[in-house]
């Protein structure tokens, strides 16, 4: 009975690791890096098996595919032409996909499958360069998952099964198989559950850290670089995170002084420079949340990205600027950024300190779409927008929960 339940154990180690990299991989990956002007990579999915047969097979350790689409737009006011897509899967390349010219406002998904080798399981990310040739290219990320469930849960029930058996033949006892059948789905189950529960808590847990990590690295970095910057003028100006570093690094205490003891004046907007992928935006703060809400974004919005804090969509605008700037952000995990969007009310506000000053939104709307809901990535003609985006509902990537915010205003300390 004790080889029983060691070869439980270790079936419930694997099934909880197999259920926490499930969870991981259903977090949404897209655009992530430096954008060429007007190029929005709107989407990128890794299909999942369709059909029962093929995920039966996947199940049971046989080869399986992937079929990656990606959906690509042009919001610019010229052609983009010779746009080439590159995907790499674990060291497994796509050939190059050619999409032909991208007429202003047009849209194009492109699809490519790639074969998965047996017994090849775990999440598995997809790298993908988009861009016009000599052009810096988009890079985002798309996530898959294969586990051989069959193989996981099948060998040690299977296992559980034929040594109670024996143990029970050599005992003499002649019984029907069931109960033996019975007490090795029971315990089978009761280690998997226990791993998986224990896996899951352990893997948020250290979501949380790797949060708190990429939040320190990207307040020093924006402290650093505002400590560097020359002040910003009161005209427009082509600028970075320069300014005043009280007004972008500590987020809470900007807002409390310029509401409270320091003076405020409103200035035109600056245009802010897009920064390398990784690097800090600046600081989203929303009063609704409580004083003490606030957290540094990041410029992308692949798996790395998002765990350091909410990402700027890249190829979407920046703040400030005529059309929509997109900022996504886990919902449960990685200290949750947006986990309580849901209870925003039309008229809040949601602030973002950067170029020196604040940068004042007033929530207008909210819908629920179902991925990969491209409109709402997309400018509208004559409006300023923010658009909040995060997963729902909780738990789950089956839709996602929208906010939309118009700009109201930008001040800087006087």
């Amino acid at each position: 009975m004790r080889r029983v339940m060691w070869t439980l154990a270790l079936a419930g180690l694997l099934g909880g690791a197999a259920g926490s990299a499930g969870d991981a991989a259903a977090t949404p990956a897209a655009a992530t890096a430096t954008a060429t002007d007007g190029l929005i990579v709107l989407a990128a999915t890794l299909d999942e098996p369709s059909g029962f047969a093929t995920r039966l097979g996947e199940w049971a350790g046989l080869p399986g595919r992937r079929t990656l689409h990606v959906t690509v737009a042009n919001s610019g006011d010229t052609t983009l032409s010779g746009v080439v897509v590159r995907a790499r899967l674990d060291g497994r390349a796509w050939a190059p996909i050619e999409i032909d010219d991208l007429a202003p406002g047009g849209q194009v998904t492109a699809s490519a499958t790639v074969g998965l080798a047996p017994l090849d399981y775990g999440r598995q990310v997809a790298t993908v360069d988009v861009g016009p040739a000599g052009s810096a290219p988009v890079e985002f990320t798309a996530a898959t998952s294969d586990w051989p469930w069959l193989l996981l849960i099948g060998g040690p029930l299977a296992a559980g099964f034929a040594l109670a058996r024996r143990r029970e033949r050599r005992r003499g006892a002649v019984a029907a198989p069931w109960p033996a059948l019975a007490l090795s789905a029971s315990a089978t189950a009761l280690v998997l559950a226990g791993g998986i529960a224990a896996t899951t808590l352990v893997s948020a847990h250290r979501a949380d850290a790797e949060a708190v990590a990429g939040q320190r690295r990207l307040r020093a970095e924006l402290a650093a670089e505002s400590d560097s910057a020359s002040p910003v003028s009161g005209s427009p100006a082509t600028t970075g995170l320069s300014g005043s570093a009280s007004a972008i690094t500590t987020g809470t205490a900007a807002g409390a002084a310029g509401s409270a003891t320091e003076a405020r004046v409103t200035a035109d907007p600056p245009v802010l420079k897009v920064p390398a992928l990784g690097e800090p935006l600046g600081v989203i703060r929303i009063p609704a949340f409580g004083d003490d809400y606030e957290f540094v974004s990041v410029e992308g919005v692949r798996d790395a990205d998002l765990a350091a804090g909410p990402g700027h969509y890249p190829g979407t605008d920046l703040p400030g600027q005529d059309g929509n700037f997109v900022l996504t952000a886990h919902r449960t995990s990685h200290l949750a950024p947006f986990a309580d969007l849901d209870d925003l009310a039309k008229g809040d506000e949601v602030l973002f300190d950067a170029g020196g000053g604040t940068f004042t939104y007033r929530v207008t709307g909210f819908e629920i779409v179902r991925p990969p809901a491209l409109e709402v990535l997309l400018p509208v003609p004559g409006k300023r927008l923010l658009t909040l985006i995060t997963c729902h509902p909780e738990h789950s990537t089956r839709e996602r929960y929208v906010v939309t915010a118009e700009f109201e205003s930008f001040t800087r300390p006087g």
